[in-house]
């Protein structure tokens, strides 16, 4: 369930272009545009109780989608670690790198016609506030559920997208 949307940036095919060119990328050229999203969507902790939990995520919807019926694509990045400003979401400036790479494997996607959306772990909304406890960092069960229903979400956004869903990154 999705909670809360906000669009961001609209990027056109230029400017989807010239980003991941500054950060190394050299692949094929972009198809379409870009809409960026920020949304908070209802997922569950990885603890025995299975606790109810928020998440958030950066959306990527293509202006033009590559055809109807494409796989959900989630994408997980390097991790930053244990503090509010780590939400991959929040593109903080102090982790640039970790930003660059993020946008690399985001805008190739996206600028291909792919829908795609990149997960912040549960406990990085609203981090250390009482009741909400960090991600449990490097915890398969809590990352997985949070990435998962990250999927879940997207496909709730996007009715077209296929059933299929395609993992793509690396750390955690």
């Amino acid at each position: 369930k999705i909670l809360k949307c906000s669009k961001g940036t609209e990027l056109t095919k230029d400017a989807l272009a010239a980003e991941p060119t500054r950060v190394g990328y050299a692949g094929k050229p972009p198809s379409t545009g870009a809409k960026v999203y920020k949304i908070t969507y209802v997922t569950t902790r990885g603890n025995a109780a299975h606790s109810p939990a928020v998440s958030s995520a950066l959306v990527y919807a293509p202006t033009t989608p590559r055809a109807a019926g494409l796989p959900v694509v989630v994408t997980a990045r390097g991790s930053r670690g244990q503090a509010a400003r780590c939400a991959v979401s929040k593109h903080d400036p102090s982790l640039q790198g970790l930003n660059d790479d993020a946008d690399r494997l985001n805008f190739s996607l996206v600028a291909n016609g792919y829908a795609v959306i990149m997960p912040d772990l549960a406990g990085y909304v609203n981090f250390g506030a009482a009741g909400n406890p960090p991600s449990a960092y490097a915890g398969a069960e809590d990352v997985g559920r949070s990435t998962l229903d990250g999927s879940r979400a997207l496909k709730a956004m996007f009715p077209t997208l296929g059933d299929k869903t395609v993992l793509v990154g690396h750390s955690q």
